[in-house]
């Protein structure tokens, strides 16, 4: 009969949006407190994003990519790694611009990992050195990593001091 709502139809209708728009803000304090204290992601509210200039690349010479200048010219580093299936898997060989595999004794292989621009938080395991893991690391004026190695190689080692 009256098409005006009753004073307590009135009240519940604005209860109901008080408590509507008290969720909502409730809501969003929650999801800014979450990306900032919980997953500790500084929360981005801008429209417009800022623009970045990207690093300055170059090629790194030992394998040909580009990657960022300040790691391009870092000195090649060979470390010898193992390649007996029980000492599988290897730990950062992903990590290495050039990998040689040579056969040592016994139909087992070793690596020689060449490294330069990419770090790796470990590498290993390092086995011994040979002559012909020597030679090639010459060829590239690397740092020679090493845990001991046959006799041949060892001595050659004092005798060529740097490898220039």
């Amino acid at each position: 009969m009256d098409s005006i709502p009753s004073k307590t139809k009135r009240k519940k209708i604005l209860v109901f949006l008080i408590c509507l728009i008290f969720g909502f803000v409730a809501g969003a304090a929650a999801f800014v407190a979450y990306k900032q204290y919980i997953v500790k992601e500084p929360l981005d509210l801008t429209i417009f994003p800022k623009k970045t200039t990207p690093a300055e690349t170059t090629t790194n010479l030992l394998e040909g990519t580009q990657t960022d200048k300040t790691l391009a010219g870092r000195h090649p580093l060979a470390i010898i790694i193992e390649n007996h299936p029980a000492a599988r898997p290897q730990i950062g060989l992903d990590k290495a611009s050039i990998i040689y595999e040579a056969i040592t004794e016994g139909g087992i292989t070793r690596f020689m990992a060449i490294y330069g621009p990419r770090d790796a938080d470990k590498i290993g395991p390092v086995r011994s050195l040979r002559t012909f893991f020597l030679d090639w690391s010459h060829e590239y004026q690397a740092f020679l990593a090493h845990v001991g190695g046959n006799i041949d190689a060892l001595d050659r080692v004092p005798q060529e001091g740097t490898l220039d």
